[in-house]
């Protein structure tokens, strides 16, 4: 049994068209690129399937590479004279110069919660740092006395491109290809392409 998996990969100069699929249009303000990224997938891969509410959601994730979410304008404006940390610059300066939308940003959460959002999901959910196939699968595993699950990876790269997939797993996880050599991004694009 090959799960029903959407993979995409955005190019870092491309604007991805989350608005087109979401019910709520302002919610983009607090996506990421990764959130973004993730959300299109959702919409695609659930367009004509109705999954219930308590369906459980894991989602993978390794480092973020490309965004730093104005963080370092954060430090630079928190020096003081000796060039070190001034608690009186982080105060006056440093955080007036990071957007009050970054906390959304880059809680790692976000890409899962926005989804989750989006389509109603009230189930269990995992953030797994890390896309080693053999964690995934046993997170997924503990999940799957529901009979469903959904698992999502996604990766930034330096560029600014994006590389995310999505799949349903039904029925017994036993039965589901797992590649153990494969990281679970590479494993969703495998299953998206079959």
């Amino acid at each position: 049994m090959t799960p029903i998996a959407v993979y995409r990969h955005f190019p870092g100069d491309v604007e991805i068209p989350v608005r087109s699929h979401l019910r709520n249009r302002k919610l983009s303000k607090y996506f990421n690129r990764e959130t973004a990224a993730l959300v299109t997938c959702a919409a695609i891969l659930l367009a004509d399937r109705e999954i219930p509410a308590a369906t459980p959601f894991a989602y993978a994730m390794g480092q973020v590479e490309h965004e730093d979410y104005g963080l370092r304008t954060l430090g630079d404006g928190s020096r003081g004279p000796d060039d070190g940390f001034c608690p009186d610059a982080f105060i006056a300066t440093g955080i007036a110069n990071v957007s009050p939308l970054t906390q959304f940003k880059v809680l790692y959460n976000m890409p899962l919660c926005f989804v989750s959002i989006e389509h109603g999901l009230t189930g269990e959910n995992a953030i797994l740092y890390g896309t080693a196939t053999s964690d995934v699968r046993s997170q997924v595993e503990c999940m799957e006395p529901a009979g469903r699950v959904l698992l999502g990876a996604g990766h930034i790269h330096h560029d600014g491109s994006v590389d995310v997939g999505l799949a349903l797993l039904e029925g017994e996880t036993s039965r589901i290809p797992w590649d153990s050599d494969a990281d679970v991004l590479r494993l969703l694009k495998a299953w998206a392409e079959a």
